[in-house]
């Protein structure tokens, strides 16, 4: 299996994203996902029409999914509020995950899976790694 370079956003827009972005892509990163959990459709929509259409179809979102039917875009991502897929027509799905048990339910229906926390955060304070060494090499 071929490793896939993934970003996530940072979660508010920042001065020079879509170049950066830009960048990013044409030095080989596979996704991105969107995730700007403030953002309203609005600026969701803003936000992909800056980026340059060979590199809508690399974008997975976090929110406003039916943006699937009006830009050429990977596909969608769901957390763990989600208790089902919901009905929208995209080529790719993802989620995130916060124990194995989750992983080992969700995975037949996904593309691929986020398990978190894997380390302690650094932006969120006292979220700390859910999982040892020896549980992260037996879901290997």
């Amino acid at each position: 299996m071929q490793l896939k370079i993934i970003v996530i956003s940072p979660p508010g827009f920042i001065n020079e994203e879509i170049n950066a972005l830009h960048l990013l892509f044409e030095s080989g990163l596979h996704y991105f996902h969107l995730r700007k959990p403030e953002a309203d459709k609005k600026s969701y929509a803003a936000f992909l029409k800056q980026i340059k259409p060979d590199f809508q179809k690399h974008i997975i979102i976090h929110n406003y999914f039916d943006l699937c039917k009006e830009y050429e875009i990977k596909g969608i991502h769901l957390n763990s509020s989600y208790k089902s897929l919901p009905d929208i027509n995209c080529q790719h799905k993802s989620r995130s995950c916060h124990s194995l048990e989750e992983v080992i339910i969700q995975k037949p229906f996904y593309d691929y899976l986020f398990l978190s926390p894997i380390f302690d955060s650094i932006s969120k304070k006292g979220y700390h790694s859910a999982f040892s060494d020896s549980e992260l090499m037996f879901a290997n």
